[in-house]
């Protein structure tokens, strides 16, 4: 038994001085990281200047409607893409906006034209609620002149009843 404590004590007093011995001085040397001194001279005290972020031109911006109707349909993508109009237009002091309205075939052509014109004007109140200056936005009506889609089914209908949102 004596043995067996001798042995328990000795094992524990040898682990003890090899912990301390590696961490003080073994440790200290391992993986150190030469270290490069660095002039003062060549460093300068003034600050750099704000770098510009350049702003994507922004793609059209498509504002869907109802059969008949002249009130936006909100979408999360619309909301995305009018700040980047937004960003756009204050990055570039010459750039507007133009909005035309188009509208499915069903109808008289003279109804189109107006119902494309409500369109593009309701646009434009979209965008000046998004803080678009109106002096910067040009309103027209297509009419049901330019459809990018075929007017013989349901879908296609709902694609051409949009106000369409370009850079000029």
């Amino acid at each position: 038994m004596r043995i067996l404590i001798t042995g328990s004590l000795v094992f524990l007093l040898w682990a003890f001085l090899a912990s301390w011995y590696y961490v003080c001085y073994i440790k200290p040397y391992c993986g150190k990281i030469e270290e490069t001194a660095i002039a003062v001279d060549t460093l300068s005290s003034e600050p750099l200047p704000p770098q510009e972020v350049e702003i994507p031109k922004p793609e059209t911006l498509i504002l869907y409607f109802d059969f008949d109707k002249s009130e936006v349909l909100p979408s999360a993508q619309s909301d995305q893409k009018s700040s980047l109009f937004k960003e756009w237009i204050e990055k570039h002091p010459d750039a507007g906006l133009n909005i035309s309205g188009h509208t499915d075939n069903k109808g008289t052509d003279a109804y189109n034209q107006k119902l494309g014109t409500d369109r593009a004007e309701s646009a434009m109140k979209y965008l000046t609620g998004k803080s678009i200056s109106p002096e910067k936005i040009t309103t027209f009506s297509k009419g049901e002149n330019e459809p990018v889609a075929e007017n013989t089914s349901d879908e296609g209908r709902a694609k051409n009843r949009r106000a369409e949102i370009t850079l000029k």
